[in-house]
């Protein structure tokens, strides 16, 4: 008989099975062991999104940790004449760490053109420090009668509603999984000319050539990657007909040639009346897959902010942390009081600290005249690993694992103790703890904010001695939020 904590509770949290509407892949690397086999636990963090790895917790509560915004937000605005009201990052925001340097392609909105002008253009600029950026007059497209500006995209004129320009919408890009010379960067948008989802390519991310032809049949709300995992190209988007705004995939192995997998996330019950999701952007992290989701909740509210997902092979998603708002709309009067959502690229490590770039606006959606769309681009920031946390704040609480295979010598934790403990023991599979692993043997984390610490037992013990035997891990958790572990 396993010798659990009596008072285990399900944690803040509800899993949501979305259905997908064809057959599966196999799980990708990292994905859960059979249920009757411990789970391999070595350098890849473990987060505390799920239950997977869990068997109990007690006294702890599962939560979403928000990105602080930047105090000096907006990072960038519309200040130039073809950039009207409204930059928003339905483009995305790239860091080259040789260069240290940001590259940031954004969309300019203009909902109500006036002659001679264009609804939506993508535009380009680049920052060393992502708050201060430079916006280059690249002369490539005349707008307004100068080709001094930093346009680098407008689709083309495939249609009558296109020659204003609102066919170009949703564009992301990101570095080709297989570069040459010719095509460093892959672009995918949705054309509301052509009905679809469409691509380009370029060398450098200035200067564009489109591939003729829908890559997808659906649209518009729309982002693109490449999943290195899985080897797959694929595009989120909206399903076709479903009368309701949902996240749909797309897979592909050349980035060509797509097929439907299915509705990967769909509002349900729980969710409040007339609500909907509008996109979702999805990225590799600690062996699995995050995702932002673009949560709307329609008239009369007309406001969109942002919850977490995650998912274990990249098609069946779930809700974290019982749906807390992971990135929220600012209060009002504010230039962020009616919709906030990341750019449609990861986050970006810098340091210790992922930054999150986003899209903001004053104006509920949709937008009336005579602005239309009033927004800008922010800069938030989000400690390594702080997606969610176990949190404690004043009495002790436990979480304790499935059976483990430790492979590594120390044990490292993501924790902020402050003023707190975070200490853990090795227990066998009948709950008791090892000899020389027992929490009265452990080195705690105390009064400490770190990223990596290691803890470490009495009389120099180390893990390596455990190898190939399953064991569980317990932490103990005291005035703190324990945000990950792993081993080294």
């Amino acid at each position: 008989m396993i010798n659990l904590p009596t008072k285990a509770v399900t944690c803040c949290f509800h899993l949501v099975l979305v259905a997908v509407l064809l057959p599966l892949a196999a799980p990708s690397v990292g994905a859960v062991a059979a249920a009757d086999e411990p789970r391999r636990v070595g350098s890849t963090h473990q987060l505390f999104l799920d239950d997977q790895l869990i068997a109990s917790i007690d006294g702890l509560e599962r939560v979403v940790n928000p990105p602080a915004r930047h105090h000096a937000n907006p990072a960038l605005t519309w200040d130039q004449p073809w950039e009207g009201n409204c930059t928003i990052a339905w483009g995305s925001v790239l860091h080259d760490a040789k260069q240290k340097q940001f590259q940031m392609w954004y969309e300019v909105y203009n909902k109500f053109p006036k002659q001679g002008e264009r609804s939506t253009m993508l535009c380009y600029a680049t920052s060393s420090d992502g708050l201060t950026w430079q916006k280059p007059k690249l002369g490539l497209f005349e707008y307004l009668g100068s080709t001094a500006n930093n346009i680098v995209f407008w689709g083309e004129p495939t249609g009558p509603a296109n020659r204003d320009g609102t066919g170009l919408d949703a564009c992301t890009i990101f570095l080709d999984p297989q570069p040459t010379a010719e095509r460093k960067y892959r672009m995918y948008w949705y054309d509301s000319s052509a009905h679809g989802v469409r691509a380009a390519t370029s060398p450098d991310g200035i200067h564009w050539t489109t591939i003729d032809g829908i890559r997808v049949a659906a649209g518009d709300r729309t982002t693109a990657d490449y999943d290195a995992e899985r080897k797959k190209y694929y595009v989120i988007t909206r399903i076709p007909g479903r009368g309701l705004s949902t996240c749909g995939l797309w897979e592909s192995n050349d980035g060509m040639d797509f097929e439907h997998v299915g509705e990967i996330v769909a509002p349900d019950e729980k969710d409040p009346p007339r609500t909907s999701f509008y996109g979702m952007v999805s990225f590799p992290y600690a062996g699995m897959r995050l995702g932002f989701l673009e949560f709307f909740f329609d008239r009369p509210i007309r406001k969109l902010n942002t919850q977490l997902v995650y998912s274990h092979d990249a098609h069946h998603w779930h809700r974290a942390c019982d749906r807390q708002v992971f990135m929220n709309w600012g209060p009002p009067g504010s230039w962020e009081q009616a919709w906030v959502f990341p750019t449609q690229n990861p986050p970006i490590r810098i340091d210790d600290k992922l930054y999150i770039f986003y899209q903001a606006r004053s104006t509920l959606h949709y937008g009336e005249r005579p602005f239309g769309h009033i927004g800008s681009i922010g800069l938030a920031f989000l400690r390594v690993d702080g997606f969610a946390s176990l949190d404690s704040l004043w009495t002790p609480g436990t979480v304790t694992t499935e059976p483990l295979l430790l492979e590594g010598k120390t044990l490292h934790v993501n924790a902020h103790a402050r003023p707190g403990t975070v200490a853990a023991e090795v227990l066998d599979l009948s709950g008791n703890p090892l000899k020389g692993f027992s929490r009265e043997d452990c080195q705690p984390m105390n009064r400490q904010d770190s990223i990596n610490f290691a803890l470490r037992w009495k009389n120099e013990h180390s893990l390596a001695e455990l190898a190939g035997r399953p064991v569980r891990l317990r932490f103990h958790v005291q005035g703190a939020k324990l945000y990950s572990f792993w081993l080294e």
